[in-house]
């Protein structure tokens, strides 16, 4: 690992410390295990060693990292390398000016009859092709005819 591997795994198997025949797994790092990378970035190495309870097996995976010249890995990069690029300066939208066309909102205030009391401002647009400005509500129709009825009810009332 300080010699600029990403990771490795040693597996010595055999008898260890009893009769019973064991597996010990050690490992450290990244380490890919399937696939076509595997061929290219994981060096793998297997030696038996002979003892007089009997033989152990030792097994060695490294995975090389990425070198661009080839020379301490391999040339290729692994298809799952994510770049994360700086995002780039947003630039501000600029609303195209008005050419008479039309679409431009405006708000409405309600008046109630004679003592002059307001509602929330609506707001309202210009119908595209209409022509004289006819004007449109952008409310809901259940809201617009909850605010006709309050404007019958205050125009009665005065």
């Amino acid at each position: 690992m300080e010699n600029g591997a990403k990771g490795c795994e040693v597996v010595i198997s055999g008898k260890l410390r009893a009769q019973r025949a064991k597996a010990m797994k050690f490992r450290d790092g990244y380490l890919i295990s399937t696939g076509e990378p595997k061929k290219h970035y994981i060096d793998e190495a297997v030696r038996h060693v002979l003892m007089r309870q009997g033989v152990l097996g030792i097994k060695v995976k490294i995975m090389l990292a990425h070198d661009p010249e080839g020379r301490m890995g391999p040339k290729i990069q692994l298809p799952d390398n994510v770049i994360v690029h700086e995002p780039k300066e947003d630039v501000p939208v600029m609303q195209p000016a008005d050419q008479g066309m039309g679409g431009q909102g405006y708000e409405v205030e309600m008046r109630h009859g004679d003592r002059g009391e307001t509602t929330a401002p609506r707001v309202c647009g210009e119908v595209q092709g209409m022509g004289g400005g006819a004007a449109y509500d952008a409310e809901p129709p259940r809201a617009r005819a909850a605010l006709e009825q309050q404007e019958i009810l205050v125009a009665s009332a005065a």
